[in-house]
């Protein structure tokens, strides 16, 4: 209907507009015939909201469901058809009390915008139904009482208000929108509605929790309607469309902002794709151990294999937690883990027992200010086979040292080079496919490791305490194990033969004690050696280490161990 129409009499006048005003208390005859927008396609600006298909179909689910959370592609004229619903709701529903949230205050006051716009185009009669109490940049009220708010992301978004709808946009982009969520939900848990919107940003981040856990019913999106809207609803857009647009930009950038992907749309420090990977290798623990039930294990120790024991120290009772990962250095293969807030001495007990099963490991701790103290109570526990650091050179050699030495340091110096490095290393060992891992506490904390302005770390409110022991033990593997293994089984003899010399393997150089022994085998020096038999040649010492090879090469007798774990 025109609104210049001219009527035959003014009766006929009043029983066109209570038609036409019982007509658009469905939403969708409301938007279709009278809400305007801006296009630049018009000479003034201005064309009729001619609704799609999908979009009516949202509109249905917004009536149909109090809860609505929609996955979406850009450009499709969402935030356009939520202003319209909103203008739609204030205008035949009394003491509505609407929020509209997104990344900041002025992108929901650009909505707020939107639903102006729509209000001041519509036919005079129209607006006679309610008319505008109160208008500023962040509010819009009518006289009907119902009014929506512009607000940012805070802790106590929503807190106090009567809530009757929340609209959160791009919230996937949102950061704390979680805890802010705690704040909102129960405002409109009991009797409002909620429609949350936003294109992908991987899966580290609350929108993904919500959208997930409503496809499975579960979680924070419990009772939740999950849409989903990629490219393909916009009947406007083809193949040419889609080959023109993807030429613009890489396969990622697509999948974020048309291609409704999860997967493919994350700025995750590890591929996504590989994260995917993973998780279908995951496996629950063969056993557990420990009262907490926090160590988790796979396999047990094989006498005829190499392990290390790499971790992360917290402070026990603080948001990190501490952690260690066993890998079995001639399989690439995680075998064990554990996560937990544990007191440093009683984390330093507990990775002296883990060692102890596991043939000795190669433990290495990194040596931050809390694993300074569980490097000294290892010490003082005499440890057999603590990792240690050159401070200068940094050159990775395994040896035996001398821990009065002032020159080293023991555990892992994590340093923003190093650091860079180990984080490298794990990145080439999950995408060449050489880390095998079962471990779900793992990739959970890969979901939410990502880049932030250039460095890679755990995203606000999220940890990465296991991923960093993992990183330390794909670099020892990769750049200290493969390169020695030679060197390793001659230290072990080496260790038996020299009384005066305690057994610790490090990051050193040339000149160590323990350095010059692998020299003499492989032939590069003569020089004699004080050792539990007396002064020794190095003929003696070649014969006297044949003595101990034969010994170390034979099958090792069966013993009964200990099983502390608990089977599940």
């Amino acid at each position: 209907m025109k609104i210049d129409e001219v009527f035959e009499s003014a009766a006929d006048e009043k029983k066109f507009y209570l038609r036409e005003i019982r007509k658009c208390k469905d939403p969708v005859y409301f938007i279709s015939n009278y809400i305007y927008i801006t296009t630049p396609k018009t000479k003034d600006g201005s064309s009729k909201f001619n609704l799609w298909d999908f979009q009516r179909d949202c509109i249905k689910y917004f009536e149909e469901n109090r809860f609505n959370v929609v996955l979406k592609s850009r450009q499709i004229g969402m935030s356009t058809l939520v202003s319209s619903y909103i203008l739609w709701l204030m205008m035949f529903h009394k003491n509505r009390n609407i929020l509209v949230v997104s990344i900041r205050r002025e992108d929901s006051a650009d909505l707020i915008d939107k639903i102006k716009y729509a209000y001041e185009h519509l036919p005079e009669w129209l607006k006679k139904i309610a008319k505008p109490k109160s208008d500023n940049v962040h509010t819009f009220e009518l006289d009907n009482f119902s009014k929506v708010l512009a607000s940012s992301t805070t802790k106590n978004m929503g807190r106090g208000k009567a809530l009757t709808h929340l609209l959160i946009d791009e919230a996937a982009f949102i950061d704390g929108l979680d805890e802010a969520w705690k704040s909102v939900w129960p405002t409109v848990s009991v009797n409002g509605s909620v429609i949350v919107f936003s294109t992908p940003e991987g899966q580290g981040n609350f929108f993904y929790e919500l959208y997930s856990g409503a496809l499975n019913n579960e979680g924070v999106g419990s009772g939740f309607n999950a849409i989903k809207l990629d490219w393909t609803v916009d009947p406007t857009r083809d193949e040419a469309w889609y080959k023109t647009t993807l030429g613009g930009m890489t396969k990622r950038q697509f999948a974020q902002e048309f291609g409704c992907s999860f997967l493919l749309s994350g700025d995750t420090v590890i591929d996504p794709e590989d994260i995917q990977r993973l998780k279908e290798g995951i496996l629950n623990p063969e056993a557990v151990m420990g009262l907490s039930r926090k160590i988790w294990l796979w396999k047990e120790a094989d006498l005829h294999r190499d392990y290390s024991i790499c971790c992360d120290v917290a402070r026990g009772d603080g948001e990190d937690f501490s952690s260690f990962v066993v890998m079995d250095l001639n399989s690439f293969e995680i075998v064990s883990s554990f996560k937990d807030k544990i007191k440093t001495d009683e984390f330093a007990e507990l990775l002296y027992d883990i060692g102890e099963m596991y043939n000795k490991a190669l433990l290495v701790v990194e040596n931050n200010n809390h694993g300074w103290a569980v490097l000294q109570k290892l010490i003082s526990m005499k440890y057999p086979n603590l990792f240690w650091a050159d401070k200068k050179t940094m050159e990775v050699i395994e040896g035996y040292v001398d821990e009065t030495r002032t020159d080293i340091t023991p555990g892992f110096p994590t340093t923003p080079k190093t650091r860079n490095m180990i984080i490298t290393t794990l990145e080439e060992s999950i995408r060449n496919r050489k880390l095998k891992l079962y471990c779900s506490r793992i990739t959970e904390e890969m979901d939410h490791f990502i880049w932030e302005k250039g460095t890679p770390q755990a995203k606000r409110g999220k940890n990465d305490d296991l991923i960093m022991a993992l990183a330390i033990s794909c670099f020892i593997k990769e750049i200290t194990f493969n390169k020695l293994l030679t060197a390793t089984n001659i230290n072990k003899m080496f260790l038996k033969t020299f009384s005066s010399v305690k057994r610790h393997s490090a990051i050193s150089t040339p000149g160590d004690i323990g350095y010059n022994i692998r020299n003499s085998i492989l032939g590069k020096e003569n020089s004699l050696y004080t050792t539990r038999y007396g002064v020794l040649s190095d003929d003696e010492m070649r014969e006297l280490l044949g003595r101990e090879k034969k010994k170390e090469e034979a099958p090792p007798k069966s013993v009964k161990r200990f099983n502390p774990f608990i089977k599940i």
